[in-house]
């Protein structure tokens, strides 16, 4: 009998080095996170810690490090865990720097207290609390938590759609007008009539991470959110089926030496932080990066759909992000020294590669968004009343029991084929085992690629 099941390409884990790799393997064995999970978090964190003071410079201009990424995932895929396990450390530096914030606001309003009480002027600036991360901010709080920390901050939320709502829930503005001119940088300036002054930052470098679920994906990027390139700009990261989690309470724990070595690699990369750095390719970064972006280019113009063409051109500019990320990454984990911050040949293959991944899961994902969302309820019913396995004949009788003529039947084949349905054979077909159902009252829906 033939088996059909939704297989994502693998996380290239050969774009890390060794270290790197060998954490996260540990963690999957030791913890069962889901691999691509734990790399997608780790790479969240890396990009961070990158800061925006580390630059590459090109002749497109000057390129940052930070990125948006999106775990997605059933319910019980294990998406969170990873992502806490990962920024852990700089939680433990955030609560490290309230503490210590606390007491320096307590010893201003003394100082202030004090020098008025004498007739005097302190002019010293209020306290500023350095952080790492985010998790539960508004927009306004968010725009100064940026201006209070120009080398980046980052953002985690465990419901990502419910972040992108949250964000303006106290206006009218189009909240993903903010993420996306987070995302290139540009200054930032909010006004709220409960506050006497705005508040704005010029210098903004903003990483995202957070987790949602297939249907909640779909339907926040219905409509003019998908087109607004907001959704090209998320890195997908879709895990399903990624096998039992079994349970092993006899293995021998390996966390200590893992969190060991994961802290001494976010210090080595955090200790430069504050350093402004910048970055060039060299002669075998160039035109790997060019053969590559003018390929799938050529390729896509001639023979692409719109929306992947579309996806490709925002996810293009990942690649020189994660050209400068993987090498600040692999100098680090390596012990390399480079001090003419030269971005070689290898790691801008390994930031194609990358790119690639990212490509192929924001297109399956969206292929099969797009898809559903041409189909007429009749068309959703025909689908869901589908088995797995069916030929033409079996097809078109469903069809007919619902009103569908043998026409209309082909032009429903025509839209799932490749995406909700795969061909084994002339005639015969299997449904996608996908955790995105298809029905009378889904109203967005669905997943990725198929493989028999």
């Amino acid at each position: 009998m033939l088996k059909n099941s939704f297989i994502f390409d693998p996380f290239p884990l050969g774009v890390f080095p060794p270290r790197i790799r060998d954490i996260i393997k540990k963690l999957h064995e030791a913890c069962l996170f889901p691999v691509a999970y734990t790399a997608a978090a780790i790479l969240f964190v890396a990009s961070l810690l990158v800061g925006r003071k580390r630059r590459l410079v090109t002749t497109l201009g000057t390129t940052a490090a930070n990125i948006y990424i999106v775990l997605v995932g059933v319910q019980g895929s294990g998406k969170s865990r990873p992502v806490e396990w990962a920024t852990k450390w700089l939680v433990e530096m955030d609560v490290k720097a309230i503490q210590a914030h606390r007491e320096a606001v307590k010893e201003w309003y003394e100082a202030q207290a004090n020098a008025k009480k004498n007739g005097e002027v302190d002019d010293t600036p209020f306290p500023k609390c350095p952080r790492y991360l985010s998790n539960d901010s508004t927009q306004e709080a968010l725009v100064k938590l940026m201006g209070d920390n120009p080398a980046g901050i980052g953002h985690y939320a465990d419901e990502f759609t419910k972040l992108v709502s949250d964000y303006t829930r106290y206006t009218k503005s189009r909240n993903e007008d903010f993420l996306l001119s987070a995302f290139t940088g540009t200054p930032m300036v909010t006004d709220r009539v409960t506050h006497p002054t705005p508040e704005a930052t010029s210098e903004v470098y903003y990483c995202l991470i957070g987790t949602t679920q297939p249907v909640r994906l779909a339907r926040m990027m219905d409509g003019e959110r998908f087109t607004s390139g907001f959704y090209a700009r998320c890195l997908l990261v879709p895990v399903y089926d990624d096998g039992p989690m079994l349970w092993d309470l006899d293995r021998v724990p390996v966390l200590d030496e893992v969190n060991k070595d994961y802290v001494d690699f976010l210090e080595a990369l955090d200790a430069d932080r504050q350093t402004p750095m910048e970055y060039a390719l060299d002669k075998d970064a160039s035109p790997a990066i060019q053969v590559w972006q003018n390929g799938w280019e050529e390729r896509l113009a001639v023979d692409g759909k719109q929306h992947e063409l579309a996806i490709f051109r925002k996810i293009q500019i990942y690649v020189l992000k994660f050209a400068l990320l993987l090498q600040v990454v692999w100098d680090v984990a390596e012990r390399k020294d480079n001090p003419n911050h030269i971005i070689d040949g290898c790691s801008a293959i390994r930031a194609t590669q990358l790119c690639d991944y990212f490509f192929g899961a924001s297109v399956d994902m969206a292929s099969t968004f797009l898809a559903e969302a041409t189909l007429s309820p009749k068309e959703r019913h025909l689908y869901s009343l589908l088995p797995q396995e069916f030929d033409s004949a079996k097809g078109q009788e469903l069809a007919e029991k619902i009103g569908l003529g043998k026409t209309s039947y082909y032009a429903f084949l025509a839209k799932v084929k490749g995406i909700l349905v795969s061909q084994v054979s002339r005639g015969h077909y299997i449904k996608t085992q996908s955790p995105f159902v298809v029905d009378d009252s889904a109203s967005r829906s669905k997943s990725r690629r198929a493989y028999s």
